[in-house]
C-alpha cells in the first residue's frame, strides 16, 4: 500500500511584518496539517495490508529558505521533520517514509511564485524566471515527470531499503 502527499498551496509572497495570521494557518493547513491527516488515517490501513511507504512532496524551500515565503520553507521544512520521525516510528512496522525536495518545477504554479517574487524585489518578471534557472546547474527547472518518476520508484520494491530519506529533484541545485 502506498501514499502519496502533494497536497498544499504555496501561500502568499509577502514581507514577514505583512503576513497575517490568517495566511500563516492557512498555509501551514494547507501544505504540513493536510499531509499529516492523510498518514494519520493512512496507517492503520497500511498495518492491515502488512506494510507500506508513504512519499511526502516537501521543497527544498524548507531547507535552505526562500525569502518572502515564510509560511511555506516552515511548512516544508515541518514536512522534512515529520518525515524524518515517521520513518523511525514506522520502520519496525515495515512502513517506509521519505520526501522528495523539488526545487522549481515548470507550471502555472512556479510562475506565480516567480511572479510575486519579481513583485516583491521591484525586479522584471523575465529577470527573476532567469535567476531560477541560471542557479541550476543544468540550467532548467524541474518537471512533474521528474517528480512522478522518483516517487514511483520510492514507492517500489526497488527502494526497499529507502526510508527517513529527503531526495532533491533540482537540476543540480544543492540543497543544504
Amino acid at each position: 500500500m502506498v501514499e502519496f502527499n502533494s497536497a498544499g498551496d504555496g501561500g502568499p509572497t509577502k514581507r514577514v511584518q505583512e503576513y497575517t495570521s490568517e495566511d500563516w494557518f492557512y498555509t501551514i493547513n494547507s501544505c504540513l496539517t493536510s499531509s499529516y491527516m492523510c498518514i494519520r488515517f493512512a496507517v492503520p490501513e497500511m498495518l492491515k495490508a502488512g506494510g507500506g511507504a508513504i512519499v511526502n512532496i516537501s521543497s527544498t524551500a524548507g531547507r535552505r529558505g526562500l525569502p518572502f515565503r515564510i509560511g511555506y520553507c516552515s511548512a516544508k521544512a515541518g514536512q522534512v521533520g515529520m518525515t524524518y520521525g515517521l520513518a523511525l516510528e514506522l520502520s519496525p512496522l515495515n512502513i517506509r517514509v521519505n520526501a522528495i525536495a523539488p526545487g522549481a518545477v515548470e507550471g502555472d504554479r512556479i510562475d506565480r511564485v516567480i511572479a510575486g517574487q519579481a513583485e516583491v524585489r521591484g525586479v522584471a518578471v523575465e529577470d527573476m524566471r532567469r535567476s531560477f534557472v541560471e542557479r541550476a546547474p543544468l540550467k532548467r527547472m524541474t518537471t512533474a515527470e521528474d517528480i512522478a518518476t522518483l516517487a514511483v520508484y520510492l514507492c517500489s520494491d526497488a527502494a526497499k531499503n529507502l526510508s527517513g530519506q529527503c531526495i532533491a529533484v533540482t537540476a543540480g541545485e544543492p540543497a543544504v
